[in-house]
């Protein structure tokens, strides 16, 4: 990957050997580090810096997130959104349904979230 410079300062990321489009109308190619044309200049791109651990926290939390999702669209919303299925439970069994829903949107809730997760348990349906 590389980076498009401007008097010193990146404006855009260019794939090596790719079409360049400038902001001043002129078009290149390949795009070839190295290259400079008054106050435009490639340059490699920098490597991306080492992750702190906010950003690992905050990726964890991320796909915790995402599994949640998934299990509410993929488990309860097929129960609950269904008419004729929900008309059918009893009341004990759509409460169940609705207490695992609760629990599963309260997941990023728990005292330990990240860290350590307690998945709900599913209903039987």
């Amino acid at each position: 990957m590389l980076v498009l410079m401007q008097d010193n300062n990146i404006i855009q990321t260019v794939k090596e050997g790719g079409w360049l489009d400038l902001p001043n109308g002129d078009r290149m190619s390949p795009a070839v580090a190295g290259w400079s044309s008054g106050p435009y200049s490639l340059r490699t791109a920098p490597p991306d810096p080492d992750p702190t651990e906010d950003d690992l926290v905050a990726e964890l939390c991320s796909n915790l997130r995402t599994q949640r999702d998934a299990l509410l669209v993929a488990v309860v919303d097929p129960v609950l959104c269904n008419p004729v299925r929900w008309a059918e439970m009893t009341t004990a069994k759509k409460a169940e349904w609705t207490t695992y829903r609760r629990a599963l949107l309260d997941v990023p809730q728990q005292t330990k979230f990240p860290e350590t997760v307690v998945w709900p348990e599913q209903p039987s349906k």
